[in-house]
């Protein structure tokens, strides 16, 4: 007898954790690991969800990247609310097959631009428990993809903040005002720093 393959759903190690950006484009909310043991899979449709803090927020255009290309079509909206009820599905034809004994990633990719995103909402992102969306390739078994949980992401304002360094210090006995006709004395010292919603570049 030949036993039929098997499908494993993940969260990715390296999904994102922490903090997002408001008002971003192209935002990484969720990866997930996908690995068939005994024959190649594919699945043909995935269902994802939207969890969040407030009652009203909504993530834009909600794609789907399949080792970092695009599969499905993308979503406008996705509402993001408490009890997840908006739910999208993304069907793939013949373009997801997990080999046997390999790894395949979907990472979830949308935009914080809309205006009911704030910088105190939580989303994240979840996989639905599938059924029969997905198949054999040798065997042609029907195989139901499992529940995944996403990570709980916060959202924050990009900011930055300029300081004095404090270890600079002021004019004082041990920090001397320099020497007359000097060339490349330190004079001033500052930090800056990013917020944690996001990187800044400083030009």
């Amino acid at each position: 007898s030949v036993d039929s393959g098997t499908l494993t759903v993940g969260i990715a190690t390296d999904s994102p954790v922490g903090y997002i950006a408001d008002g971003a484009t192209g935002l990484t909310l969720a990866k997930y690991s996908f690995y068939s043991a005994g024959e190649a899979v594919k699945i043909d449709n995935l269902t994802i969800s939207c969890y969040g803090t407030d009652a009203t927020d909504y993530i834009d255009n909600v794609k789907l990247l399949l080792d970092g290309s695009q599969v499905g079509t993308t979503d406008t909206t996705l509402l993001c609310d408490s009890a997840a009820t908006d739910t999208t599905n993304y069907t793939f034809g013949n373009t997801f097959i997990v080999p046997a004994g390999t790894y395949k990633y979907v990472t979830v990719v949308a935009d914080t631009t809309d205006t009911t995103v704030t910088n105190t909402s939580n989303l994240r992102v979840d996989l639905v428990a599938g059924s029969g969306n997905a198949t054999g390739q040798t065997t042609f078994t029907s195989i139901s993809s499992s529940a995944q949980q996403g990570r709980l992401l916060g959202v924050k304002d990009g900011t930055v903040t300029v300081a004095k360094n404090s270890s600079f210090g002021d004019k004082s006995a041990t920090i001397p005002t320099g020497v007359s006709g000097a060339t490349g004395v330190k004079i001033a010292s500052f930090t800056i720093s990013a917020g944690s919603g996001e990187a800044v570049d400083v030009t």
